[in-house]
Formats: structure tokens, C-alpha cells, sequence
């Protein structure tokens, strides 16, 4: 792992121990955490932090939203490729 993706790792650690102990905020905050550690490249484990937050509190709709978004890119990213590298 590089040094840049272990020093998030540490900042979203952090974030996520300032956050209050109610699950709706524990559930915000676990959605961006999910979000971060996908946009450095960890879609599944994003996903699953995503999913995570979506079950501690289903009101707070981060978790799906963000996982949404990762599957629309997924998507329009396997769209933009030449058919020949979809085969």
C-alpha cells in the first residue's frame, strides 16, 4: 500500500472516531469513509462500507446514493470502452 492511500486510511480512521455515536451520523460518516476508499481505487471494500451504512441506518440515504454513483461509473465506463475490450 502505498504511503499517500496508508495516510487516508489514517484520516478517514480519525474522522470516523470524531463522529457522534448516533447511528445516523455513524451511518453518514460511514458512507463518505466508503466513498473516500473508493475514489483511491478500493471499490469492493468502498462498496461494502456503502452497504454497511445503509444497514445500520436505512433513513440515511449516503450509502445508497454513493453506491449508485459507483455503479453508474462502472457503467458509463464500460460503455466508453471499443466493444472489442468488452468481448
Amino acid at each position: 500500500m502505498s504511503p499517500e492511500v496508508e495516510e487516508l486510511w489514517k484520516e478517514i480512521e480519525l474522522f470516523l472516531a470524531e463522529t457522534p455515536d448516533d447511528p445516523t451520523s455513524q451511518a453518514t460518516a460511514m458512507s463518505l469513509a466508503g466513498w473516500a476508499r473508493r475514489l483511491a481505487g478500493y471499490d469492493d471494500e468502498g462498496i461494502r462500507w456503502m452497504r454497511a451504512a445503509a444497514e445500520m441506518d436505512p433513513d440515511v440515504p449516503f450509502g445508497q446514493l454513493l453506491e449508485a454513483l459507483v455503479i453508474v461509473s462502472w457503467y458509463v465506463h464500460y460503455l466508453e470502452l471499443p466493444a472489442v475490450e468488452r468481448s
